[in-house]
């Protein structure tokens, strides 16, 4: 207990003292070899790798800890983080359905568990995961929401809309100013030509909630787009563009499409060929390859989601 009393003490000290880092670090792995059957010696351990940023240490010294301490669900949320940061979705998985059925009270097992189905495209075990964690929260609008807004996307990835709709309206009674919702929300709507007033008033909204967000500028353009204001989409998609959207390849598809649209072909086609070099040979869609082969705008698109990640927004 002193140990660890002492090793805490020390945490905040390294970044302003660098040089006690690897003073530091030997400590912690000492606690390891002098306790190798304390859960406490492998956590003090990997929270340090993990404020070090050395994320692949710590999720190997977060699991050695519960292999002699299951019982503090703390330990497991840290090793769902590093799974969900690293990409481990098959051990995610693995972990996270151990969790539930050792703290089936816990909504954020279930939550990570409906995260890595979606990384796998099972989007019906996600929505089941993400409906059993629903029913668990309580007095937690945040993490409602957050549940909320993955269910969105795995309804909407089965073409499920009245669903995915349902649920999106759910989270702005909740929270009528959720960037994120207005943004997938009108995104959505504009993928199937529907809505699209109510799609571009919740997206110019998003934007003046989010300035200068390129994924959100690209959403308005693309609204827009679908409403045939091709000018006003065109100062938009660039405006994305300007902000940091230039290196995405929906980004710079959408471009052409506009550029198509307001008659300069040349622009197009580079714009659809800047978008293929963002891709590897198996990411580019048979339509954009068509529009570049061609040098026309294929009207049955192929498009992406928008964002989706994990993290607790």
């Amino acid at each position: 207990d002193k140990k660890v009393q002492l090793l805490l003490s020390m945490f905040s000290s390294v970044n302003k003292k660098p040089e006690l880092k690897n003073d530091l670090e030997e400590m912690c792995e000492l606690m390891t070899i002098a306790h190798p059957e304390d859960a406490r010696a492998y956590t003090i351990y990997g929270d340090f790798l993990y404020q070090q940023n050395d994320l692949e240490n710590a999720l190997d010294q977060f699991k050695k800890a519960l292999r002699y301490d299951k019982s503090r669900y703390a330990i497991w949320n840290q090793v769902f983080i590093l799974q969900a940061d690293l990409n481990k979705v098959d051990s995610l998985i693995f972990y996270a359905q151990e969790a539930r059925n050792l703290f089936p009270n816990q909504p954020l097992a279930y939550y990570f568990e409906g995260f890595g189905q979606m990384q796998h495209k099972n989007y019906p075990g996600a929505v089941n995961a993400f409906n059993d964690g629903i029913n668990l929260i309580v007095d937690n609008n945040n993490l409602l929401v957050q549940f909320y807004l993955s269910l969105s996307e795995a309804y909407h990835q089965q073409d499920f809309h009245a669903s995915s709709d349902s649920i999106f309206e759910l989270i702005l009674g909740i929270d009528p100013l959720n960037s994120i919702a207005l943004n997938n929300y009108s995104y959505y709507l504009s993928l199937r030509n529907e809505n699209l007033e109510k799609a571009e008033k919740m997206s110019l909204k998003s934007n003046q909630l989010n300035e200068n967000q390129p994924t959100y500028m690209d959403t308005y353009a693309w609204v827009l787009y679908k409403m045939e204001k091709y000018k006003e989409a065109k100062e938009w998609i660039l405006k994305a563009m300007e902000h940091g959207g230039s290196g995405n390849a929906e980004i710079l598809e959408h471009c052409g499409d506009i550029y198509y649209k307001l008659g300069d072909k040349e622009k197009a086609v580079e714009y659809w060929n800047k978008a293929a070099d963002k891709l590897t040979d198996a990411e580019i869609s048979e339509q954009l390859n068509q529009k570049i082969k061609t040098g026309n705008l294929n009207s049955s698109r192929v498009l992406f989601s928008r964002t989706y990640s994990w993290r607790m927004k």
